[in-house]
């Protein structure tokens, strides 16, 4: 009599998966994924209202936590409410950028968590004659293409005129983040230099430099309104949408601390007005500055 075998370890292997789920089950098709906990709550720290200063930066960090209150590993994105007055980045480091109110808002799953901050006005910086403020790191005076004595866009370089108005503005230069002195003798053709302050010249033009300190002396024989980009063609510098004094890059324009966006060449000056152009990246909150008595 012919009797027909079953190979051992191949019945044994079925035996032994039937016995702990089924059959069919043991040719992969079984699901055992689990879904993931759900962020439930977002602790932060700190847990009070910050108070911060325009230019400061705080580290906010924050703890996820599901239903049980066992620590997530999850990740978090972070927002401001204004982020003309607070920014924040992935990392969860605020920058305070102007004066004012924000609510800076943790966000993970569904869970969300909020911390209110106000941003104070920074001190403003004195300035002094004769001071540099930022590198000093551009040439003084103006370039080959710029002010020599011609008359440039409208302006004459007068060795001497009744002023029709006298005010001073003041502007910075900031390039990837650090700022870069405004040259002297901007505007002043052969100076005399002493102690770091121009005294004297064979002409000056109506828009001009007697230091580094970025104050632009506004100062026409004629009753009309000045610019930025007379200034800059004194200057003999360029000033275009990525190109200011030769730095290339975007650029972004804060009259009196707020972000500027049309041409700022027709930016026309008025009295202590503070402008700040800023070349590339990162952006920075724009200095603030207190004129000396004597301008």
């Amino acid at each position: 009599m012919l009797r027909m075998t079953w190979p051992w370890n191949r019945w044994a292997a079925l035996m032994l998966c039937a016995s702990i789920v089924s059959l069919d089950s043991c040719g992969g098709s079984h699901d055992s994924s689990v879904a993931p906990e759900l962020a439930a709550t977002i602790a932060l720290t700190p847990s009070t209202a910050p108070t911060l200063t325009v230019g400061d930066t705080l580290k906010l960090a924050a703890v996820v936590k599901d239903a049980n209150g066992a620590t997530l590993d999850h990740p978090v994105t972070w927002s401001s409410g204004d982020t003309n007055i607070a920014q924040i980045t992935s990392a969860g480091l605020v920058r305070a950028w102007g004066v004012g109110s924000a609510t800076i808002t943790a966000m993970s799953d569904t869970a969300s968590a909020s911390i209110p901050l106000t941003v104070n006005a920074a001190t403003p910086i004195l300035l002094a004659p004769a001071a540099v403020i930022g590198k000093d790191s551009l040439p003084q005076g103006d370039t080959p293409t710029g002010g020599q004595g011609q008359t440039v866009n409208g302006m004459p370089c007068e060795t001497m005129a009744q002023l029709a108005y006298h005010i001073h503005v003041h502007l910075s230069l900031i390039v990837n983040g650090e700022q870069l002195a405004i040259p002297l003798a901007v505007g002043a053709v052969n100076p005399q230099v002493q102690a770091n302050f121009v005294t004297a010249a064979s002409c000056f033009y109506w828009l001009h430099t007697h230091d580094a300190s970025g104050i632009v002396h506004v100062e026409p024989s004629v009753n009309q309104p000045l610019t930025l980009g007379q200034f800059f063609d004194t200057w003999g510098q360029p000033l275009t949408a990525t190109n200011t004094a030769g730095f290339s890059g975007p650029l972004t324009v804060f009259v009196d601390g707020k972000r500027y966006t049309a041409d700022p060449r027709a930016i026309a000056f008025t009295e202590r007005m503070q402008i700040t152009l800023e070349v590339g990246t990162p952006l920075v909150p724009p200095p603030v500055y207190a004129f000396p008595d004597v301008y």
